[in-house]
This record gives C-alpha cells, structure tokens and sequence, in this order.
C-alpha cells in the first residue's frame, strides 16, 4: 500500500527502504512500481545501515 501511495502522490520521489530484510523489500518495492509505470532504479535505494548500527551495538 505504501508504494502504490507514492506512485500516485509522489511518483518521483526518492525511495529509502530501510525495512528488514532489505534484499526482499526492494524488489516487492520495484514491481509495485514498474506496475504503476514509475520504476526508476535511480530512485529506488535499500539502506542496510540499520544493520551496521544494530551490529556495532552489540559489539
């Protein structure tokens, strides 16, 4: 539902997942949008720097 929001309200906005696990989110992400006729891989990022932190926590 997020992602056919910003096709409709924002469609060239500049996408940042950080949602777990980021190497699913991202693709489900891009054929969201490649149906809404928007995809942009320049546009569509996944941040994995939310693991780095929870990691250097617990180290």
């Amino acid at each position: 539902d997020t992602y056919r929001g910003v096709s409709k309200y924002c469609p060239y906005a500049v996408i940042n997942l950080i949602s777990n696990p980021v190497n699913s989110t991202v693709p489900i992400a891009a054929e969201v949008l490649k149906k809404a006729g928007i995809y942009d891989p320049k546009r569509l990022l996944g941040v994995t720097t939310l693991d780095v932190v929870r990691a250097n926590t617990f180290v």
